[in-house]
């Protein structure tokens, strides 16, 4: 059952299968607490009994990310969970702009990021990602037994 939830700076929505699909408030700063709030929040919203997550995240109305906060999530240090995914949503020139410098610093880490101009093209990428990993971990359980 969908779950939403609001902070300052986000509306989170958790969808079936451990997807967050957040939408970044209008003229909203991402700092690092702000970033660290988000974390908090979806790793508490966590369905325990698959260990993958995704998020779908609309930074259409961004107003920035600083430094920090996207050193911070791209890090991926205090996330819960494997992360199979990361869809970014923007059809604005910030948010454009926003999302390539998060998918550069995202190169380094563990998080496969797309960017989509579509929320359904969007999901449609992160339920993939997701299948796939529950997939290939079927698969690797199925050849330890045996």
């Amino acid at each position: 059952m969908p779950y939403s939830t609001e902070t300052s700076v986000f509306s989170i929505q958790y969808l079936p299968g451990n997807i967050f699909h957040v939408t970044i408030k209008e003229g909203a700063v991402v700092d690092t607490t702000a970033a660290m709030e988000l974390v908090e929040v979806t790793n508490n919203l966590l369905d325990n009994s698959t260990p993958f997550r995704a998020g779908i995240y609309d930074i259409s109305q961004v107003k920035s990310v600083t430094d920090d906060a996207r050193n911070y999530l791209s890090t991926t240090a205090d996330i819960e969970g494997i992360v199979v995914g990361t869809a970014l949503i923007s059809s604005t020139f910030v948010g454009r702009m926003v999302g390539n410098l998060f998918i550069t610093l995202s190169a380094t880490s563990r998080l496969p990021v797309q960017f989509f101009d579509s929320p359904m093209r969007a999901e449609h990428w992160i339920r993939t990602r997701i299948a796939e990993a529950e997939n290939d971990a079927s698969k690797e359980t199925n050849k330890d037994v045996a």
